[in-house]
């Protein structure tokens, strides 16, 4: 994780002088005395201590979600949040189903590059439809992350396989909010309004997935952007 390069007032010099005496020694050889003087060094060093309250950041790097009533939510891998999905029983061969969700970056100034992932389960006892979805994001502007073709799901993201460039969210530019607060915005760029798209594609084979079901998981990591 990269921070922020910051140039601050050195909070101070201290100053270590070394001398090195001269010292003198005399060696007899041959019967003759001779004598043989080591040269003197001097010796300077300069110590800088960095950052006042050591280096880094205070605040922890996170992502959080904004839930329909307007309520700051974390979401770690290991207890997700449960979202209804409406027409969730309609889906058949051919059928798009949308997932609206508000990511936001809760750092206040390190960037967060989005990576999304659909993940999903086959509920036991069904059909396995995983093999036949197909997943895409989409911005807050409707456009598709890594330029995919909106009106052809077949290009579309396979289930399991993960989908960077959604977006790069700025530093909430604020203190961070508590997972239960309401959410107030942060500056401009700081969240996203982002749409999941997922498609049980219409191809031979599918015919047999009747009464199929899966568990999905929509998964956005974001990576710290100094």
């Amino acid at each position: 994780m990269s921070g922020q390069q910051r140039r601050g007032d050195v909070p101070g010099r201290r100053r270590v002088a070394t001398l090195v005496a001269c010292a003198a020694a005399v060696a007899v050889a041959a019967g003759a005395a001779t004598s043989v003087v080591t040269a003197a060094a001097f010796r300077d060093s300069a110590v800088l201590n960095l950052g006042d309250d050591g280096l880094g950041s205070e605040h922890v790097f996170g992502l959080v979600l904004v839930d329909d009533e307007g309520t700051v939510r974390t979401a770690p891998a290991e207890a997700p949040l449960r979202a209804p999905v409406a027409g969730a029983d309609l889906l058949v061969p051919g059928v798009t189903l949308e997932v609206p969700l508000t990511v936001a970056n809760n750092h206040p100034v390190l960037r967060a590059d989005l990576v999304a992932r659909v993940t999903g389960d086959v509920v036991p006892g069904t059909a396995d439809l995983t093999p036949y979805l197909r997943y895409l994001v989409l911005d807050a502007d409707g456009r598709a992350a890594q330029g995919r073709d909106l009106d052809d799901p077949g290009t579309w993201v396979a289930v399991g396989e993960a989908s960077p460039g959604v977006g790069v969210l700025a530093g909430r530019g604020s203190a961070p909010l508590a997972p239960g607060e309401p959410w107030v915005a942060g500056v401009d760029g700081s969240a996203a309004d982002v749409t999941v798209l997922v498609h049980l594609v219409d191809a031979p084979g599918t015919e047999a997935l009747n009464g199929g079901r899966v568990r999905l998981t929509v998964e956005i990591t974001g990576e710290s952007v100094g």
